[in-house]
């Protein structure tokens, strides 16, 4: 269970004040749970909510038998959950470099599939938090933000919108599957589903 706050909004690290931080969330089955279910441990805060790329496949002089990968490489701010999986995707990428290439003479190889794997997680994460800053946008993002935020809207009530989302944020599939012709009618329509009679 994550509780995501702004600014001085943040959840207490005991027990009994998180439970109370979660009660004031307009969704109250979050509430409900984290009453009704056994920690998993105790709860911790992070503050650290950047991101950083180190750009290791642009080093001409990159030394051989040298391979980094996960937060050595790309740390995303951890409020999305897309650093393990990230981190999975490029160990799934090794394993298959490994097989056809000495990696130990040509480590640059593998940087640039990290790199590759990572585009599309930081367009994603530093996108959604340029929402925070003061500084002037690019059109660019303007517009990614709000076409996110018509998707986010157009969530509640459809399952196949719901699922688009959900499989991109995961990063099961690439953000191309949220403008496929029935999420992008949902998302600019802002038209929900008929309710049907149970």
């Amino acid at each position: 269970m994550t509780l995501i706050g702004a600014d001085d909004d943040a959840a207490p690290t005991d027990e009994d004040g998180f439970a109370e931080h979660a009660a004031t969330l307009e969704c109250q089955d979050i509430a409900e749970i984290v009453k009704t279910a056994t920690p998993a441990s105790p709860i911790h805060r992070s503050t650290t909510l950047y991101s950083r790329w180190n750009r290791f496949h642009q080093v001409p002089d990159w030394p051989r038998g040298l391979l980094a990968l996960g937060d050595a490489v790309v740390s995303l701010n951890p409020v999305h959950d897309h650093g393990m999986t990230l981190a999975a995707l490029t160990c799934a990428d090794l394993r298959h470099l490994l097989r056809d290439h000495d990696l130990a003479k040509d480590p640059l190889l593998f940087q640039r599939a990290v790199a590759r794997a990572a585009q599309v997680p930081w367009t994603s994460v530093t996108t959604a938090d340029l929402g925070w800053s003061a500084r002037k946008i690019p059109l660019r993002t303007r517009w990614r933000q709000w076409y996110a935020r018509r998707v986010a809207k157009a969530v509640p009530g459809n399952k196949r919108v719901y699922r688009a989302y959900v499989r991109v944020a995961q990063m099961a599939d690439h953000p191309a599957k949220l403008f496929t012709p029935a999420v992008l009618w949902r998302a600019l329509s802002g038209s929900r589903p008929r309710a049907t009679a149970r």
